[in-house]
């Protein structure tokens, strides 16, 4: 079941698919003079190529895939309606965590208890954490379907429980407020579509952006539409159907569904971004590293250095599935992003980019 869909045109045009928004949620009215940088502002589907992935994750740029190769299984189950009744028909007696309505009223439900509800007209409701790995979906989805590169499947408990890959269930007006996760994520579209604003989490904060991860907020976040398109980093986007979106970890994010979703998404740490990733969370923290301060950008970058040293003497082509035609632009990206001085010791980070550095010149 599916709302009325925005059309395409007013997709590509922004100010008409805001306004209509703005109906439900006022602060996402554009004003006559955010026209022209609303157009500026969309990110626009790409097809996928290994060398654009990599390329964007070493610069921590976002990027949307038209044709990424799907993670769902069967290729008869990639068509929406098979896919909606396959879950539909789930006897699994496992219960996840459903939020209801604007005010995420919390209920458990089954697989297919999910299913009757997102097929309720007009029913608002999302569910962002129902696992795939080891799970009743594990034989639907393509738990490697970023390998080989990802490490986080490869790291110890303490990081690899962070990996977070999860289906994803949303209906027609469902509000995922502003938040960031810390980490990069990647998320594909199997039937719906959702609108996202995103924007460097540090830079919206200093323009008044609340981010509800970082900052205490009473209600929704604070958000504002001509604040949101002054950002340098600020970009926004439709992901539909067969498109998937690879979202550095440095950005806020604000989703709203736009027709009934069900999508797969996943964190991840490649070569590509290690050293951000590591110097992030050795500067700002993580937002789970709950015990040691810096004791998961340590965990990760021991990951990060047995992967880098096997990659030594791999051979050319798994060094390109492994992305390291862009780890001499990770590098330089790494460099003028980061003031060295500004990050405590770490041998272990100086070490990966080091390594990074030999790598980047085979």
């Amino acid at each position: 079941m599916r709302s009325e869909a925005i059309d395409r045109e007013d997709r590509d045009s922004g100010v008409s698919m805001f306004r209509r928004l703005a109906r439900t949620d006022r602060m996402l009215r554009p004003q006559d003079s955010d026209a022209q940088r609303l157009s500026a502002t969309r990110l626009a589907p790409v097809s996928y190529s290994p060398d654009q992935l990599f390329s964007a994750i070493a610069t921590q740029d976002p990027v949307l895939f038209d044709d990424f190769p799907s993670p769902v299984r069967d290729p008869d189950l990639r068509a929406p309606e098979a896919l909606e009744r396959r879950l539909a028909a789930s006897s699994a007696e496992a219960t996840h965590p459903v939020r209801f309505g604007s005010g995420d009223a919390k209920r458990d439900l089954t697989l297919a208890g999910i299913m009757r509800r997102w097929q309720v007209p007009g029913a608002i409701m999302g569910v962002t954490d129902l696992p795939v790995r080891g799970g009743e979906l594990e034989d639907v989805f393509d738990t490697d379907f970023l390998a080989p590169w990802n490490l986080m499947t490869e790291a110890p408990p303490t990081i690899r429980r962070l990996e977070m890959l999860t289906a994803v269930f949303s209906t027609a007006g469902k509000l995922t407020d502003s938040h960031s996760d810390d980490m990069a994520v990647c998320n594909h579209c199997c039937t719906g579509s959702k609108l996202w604003l995103a924007w460097d989490t540090y830079e919206g904060l200093q323009a008044g952006l609340e981010d509800v991860e970082r900052v205490p907020v009473t209600g929704r976040a604070r958000f504002d539409m001509t604040r949101f398109l002054s950002l340098d980093s600020a970009c926004w986007f439709v992901v539909g159907p067969g498109q998937t979106i690879f979202l550095p970890g440095k950005f806020t994010h604000r989703v709203y569904t736009l027709d009934n979703y069900i999508g797969v998404g996943s964190f991840y740490v490649g070569p590509a971004n290690l050293l951000h990733t590591a110097a992030r969370w050795m500067l700002r923290g993580s937002l789970w590293d709950d015990d040691v301060p810096g004791g998961l950008a340590d965990t990760l970058l021991t990951t990060g250095l047995e992967a880098l040293a096997r990659l030594q003497n791999a051979s050319p082509a798994s060094r390109d599935e492994w992305g390291c035609a862009a780890l001499a632009a990770a590098l330089t990206h790494f460099e003028a992003w980061t003031a060295f001085e500004d990050l405590p010791d770490e041998p272990k980070l100086e070490q990966a980019a080091e390594m990074i550095r030999r790598l980047s010149r085979i």
